[in-house]
Parts: structure tokens; C-alpha cells; sequence
């Protein structure tokens, strides 16, 4: 809708009325990142939590696919850079090049795609505490020619360090590895309509950042991230799911809200690889450096 003294206009579009659409994206793939608690008393509005992240250190907030995290697996820079086809949210891009704060340490990406052929279930809105964040997939393929990128592909969950900083100042208080998130037994939510005692108003339903759940219908996988959101917010344990949990400071502190979703990464990991084999899609070496 867009309004303009008196005067609104609204109208309903999709991209078959468009000649074209694509999404340019500023910042993706971030080489896994930082987890967050707050050290103080109150409750702290930010885009790493759904209702305000919970103090003293009673809770964390984790982004990040680990293992098969784009940048993670090519730490090099070999096979990713400007020019290099990719799959944004299922659909054929490419790298533009480095991406907003970007550094070599911590190295992200320009992305571009058109949009016609994205699927839905890998993009769309996150609701937090300080406003409105977008979801997007990203999956490349990396060409193995030599030991260094062997090297990099070895590299596992366990093997990739997980800071964990206060949410204030910064300020690095801990350190767990991408293990402690997602080699759980379970990383997918499940509900237990059985468990659930029918509230009056559904906590579970007013928290979950994609809207991906009701008391009817129970969870639209569709929309779902397994960000156990919904785990934490149910006052009777309707929801099961594989959360962990990391060390700070000689204490366990409960990750209740993840904002990358591993199983979905996976997924499109899977869509990649059956667009190669059947040649849907075509590499090359690109390389930042």
C-alpha cells in the first residue's frame, strides 16, 4: 500500500505481473557467526530474539548452519567469488561479490537471482523484537581439485568455534562449537496436540516468528525453521525437540531460539545436487582472492 497525504493506494501483485523480479541480496552466507546472551537484569529488544533476550544469561540466541555453511567449507576462498552460480532460495544466481562487512575472518555475500523459481519454503519473513528480519537459502557447490579444499570440506560441527557474546557490549564471554547446536538427537519440532491443554490464548501460536503453527493445524512445515521458539513459549510442554545448550563461564545456558534452519540448509544442499546430476546447473571456480 502506498499513502500519500489523504490519499492511499493498494494493489494486489505477483511476479507474473512483473517483466522481470530478481532479489539482490547484501549480506548472506556470513561464515557462521556469534551467539548472544544478555547480562542484564531486563529483557533486551533485538533482532537475535522473538519477545527480547531474556537476562541474566538466562537464555541464548544462535545463527549459523555449521558444517555446511557456503564460506565455511571454502575458507580459502577457491571455489566462491564474484561470478560464481549459486542457488538462492532454490532458484540460479550468482555471487556478486563480498557482501556488506564483509572480512576475512568473518567473509559474507552479494547474491543475485531471479525470483521467478524460488520456492517459498526457503525464504520469507522472521518476526522479532526489534522489527521485521528476511529468511534466505543459499547453497554452492564446491569443486574438490585439490587438498586444500579437502581440507576445508572436512572440516566438522565440532571443528568450527561458536563465540558466545553479550548482547550489549560485545564482549566475547564464552566459546562452544556449531556440535553444541546441531548434533542433537531430534533439531526438528514436533507437536503433541494430545499434551496440549487448549489455552485461551496460544502462546505457542503468538510467538513463532513465520506463523508457521496453530492450535487447528497444528506446524506448516512449509514455513516451519525448527527455531523451537514455540518449545520454549508452550506452559505445557507440548512441543518436543533437540535444543541444546552451551557452556558459559562453568554454566548451561539454554539455546531457545535458532535462527538458521539446519534441516531446511540440508534440503536445499539436496536440491543442488540432483540440479548438477541431471544439468540443471553448471559450476565454476570462482575464488574472493
Amino acid at each position: 500500500m502506498v499513502e500519500a497525504a489523504d490519499r492511499s493506494v493498494e494493489a494486489t501483485v505477483t511476479l507474473d505481473d512483473f517483466a522481470y523480479a530478481r532479489l539482490f541480496t547484501t549480506r548472506t552466507a556470513y561464515k557462521n557467526y556469534t551467539a548472544y546472551v544478555n547480562r542484564q537484569p531486563t529483557r533486551i529488544k533485538t533482532i537475535f530474539s522473538i519477545e527480547g533476550l531474556q537476562g541474566p544469561c538466562r537464555e541464548a540466541s544462535v545463527s549459523g548452519c555449521g558444517e555446511i555453511n557456503p564460506l565455511e567449507n571454502d575458507p580459502l576462498g577457491l571455489a566462491i567469488g564474484a561470478g560464481t552460480p549459486v542457488l538462492l532460495n532454490g532458484s540460479v544466481g550468482m555471487v556478486t561479490g563480498e557482501g556488506t562487512r564483509s572480512t576475512s575472518e568473518r567473509p559474507n555475500l552479494t547474491v543475485i537471482a531471479d525470483m521467478t523459481g524460488m520456492q517459498p519454503r526457503y525464504m520469507g519473513g522472521f518476526k522479532t523484537s526489534a522489527g521485521p528480519e528476511c529468511i534466505t537459502s543459499l547453497g554452492a557447490a564446491i569443486p574438490v581439485l585439490d587438498d586444500r579444499q579437502i581440507a576445508g570440506l572436512l572440516v566438522l560441527d565440532e571443528g568450527i568455534p561458536l563465540p558466545v557474546a553479550d548482547i550489549t557490549t560485545r564482549t566475547v564471554l564464552g566459546e562452544g562449537t556449531y556440535a553444541d547446536v546441531w548434533q542433537q538427537p531430534d533439531r526438528e519440532v514436533t507437536y503433541h496436540p494430545g499434551w496440549c491443554e487448549e489455552c485461551s490464548t496460544c502462546a505457542a501460536a503468538a510467538v513463532c516468528p513465520t506463523g508457521a503453527f496453530s492450535r487447528e493445524a497444528g506446524i506448516d512445515r512449509d514455513r516451519c525453521l525448527a527455531c523451537t521458539a514455540c518449545l520454549f513459549a508452550c506452559p505445557n510442554d507440548a512441543f518436543e525437540a533437540g535444543e541444546g545448550s552451551l557452556r558459559v563461564r562453568g554454566r548451561r545456558i539454554p539455546i531457545t531460539l535458532r535462527q538458521s534452519g539446519r534441516t531446511l540448509a540440508e534440503d536445499l544442499c539436496r536440491d543442488l545436487k540432483e540440479m548438477i546430476l541431471d544439468s540443471r546447473f553448471t559450476f565454476t571456480g570462482g575464488g574472493i582472492r
